[in-house]
């Protein structure tokens, strides 16, 4: 439309004849079809030799449809709807700081795809039985730790890209498994050198920008939310600060570039994105009261 505008301005201030305007008024229009089809044709190669999370690539990855996420619906239906949590409340936080909100999404959708080949192991798809009591707390810390270097695995073959998997990579950081740790330590007596720390510790590297540091928070807020006996707005707030405070003073946060505040920013999301999904089981102070 505005190479056709553009000739006909300068083709009436030239005085070209009027068989000459529609022609070059028709190559023009020509022209930026042609150039918009090779444009489009240019970013599609360049999104599969630079592995490059365009917009385009992105919200393909975020149908729920796409290869990935159908694999992981139909073997780990638990960990898919604690993904999706995930996903809605990292890309809003994203976006709320400025940040880029459809790679949080897509990070989010992604970041436990490792989880596929030994769902039964993690709470969220297991029944009445946990599996965990019939072993030890070091194999167990062993087999919750492999799912960031499966999930890796799994991202790098289904040629996803860097980011994302950087996501996949980071969405623990050199965190602690808290929950097995101590059991260790209890059946140790109580005695911490006999329990080596490095088994019951992640090995990945800690976030190296926003879109990852706020997946890692959104993975654990969106888990330890289910816990939640009674869940109301303050139980809520309270559970949001402790996490995000936890992660900042363990210097986890250290690298991922988020300022104090965007994480006051990004609890304040959580929070409203929270109620919002437990809604209906919210106990207000003015209710309790009554």
């Amino acid at each position: 439309f505005f190479n056709m505008l553009i000739i006909l301005a300068i083709a009436l201030v030239n005085g070209i004849d009027k068989v000459g305007i529609v022609k070059l008024i028709f190559f023009g229009a020509v022209n930026g079809v042609v150039s918009s089809v090779f444009a489009i044709g240019i970013v599609a190669t360049g999104e599969f030799f630079l592995n490059s999370p365009t917009v385009f690539r992105l919200q393909e990855l975020s149908d729920t449809s796409s290869p990935l996420l159908k694999e992981l619906f139909d073997n780990a239906v638990g960990t898919y709807t604690h993904s999706t949590n995930v996903a809605n409340l990292a890309e809003s936080a994203a976006n709320e700081i400025n940040a880029n909100g459809l790679l949080a999404r897509v990070g989010g959708f992604y970041h436990d795809i490792g989880k596929i080949g030994n769902a039964e192991y993690f709470i969220e798809n297991q029944g009445d039985f946990n599996i965990h009591t019939q072993l030890k707390p070091s194999i167990s810390a062993t087999i919750i730790k492999s799912h960031v270097k499966r999930g890796v695995d799994k991202a790098i073959a289904a040629n996803l890209p860097q980011k994302v998997i950087d996501i996949i990579s980071q969405h623990h950081g050199n965190s602690f498994i808290k929950y097995f740790y101590s059991m260790a330590l209890k059946e140790a007596d109580g005695v911490a050198e006999k329990v080596p720390t490095e088994i019951y510790q992640y090995k990945s590297i800690n976030p190296q920008f926003p879109e990852a540091a706020i997946v890692l928070l959104a993975d654990q807020v969106e888990a330890t939310s289910r816990v939640i006996k009674g869940p109301s707005q303050e139980s809520f707030d309270k559970l949001i600060s402790s996490i995000v405070n936890e992660k900042f003073y363990e210097g986890i946060l250290d690298d991922s570039g988020l300022t104090l505040k965007d994480l006051t920013k990004i609890k304040k999301v959580f929070l409203k994105s929270l109620i919002g999904m437990y809604h209906s089981r919210i106990e207000y102070p003015g209710e309790m009261k009554k």
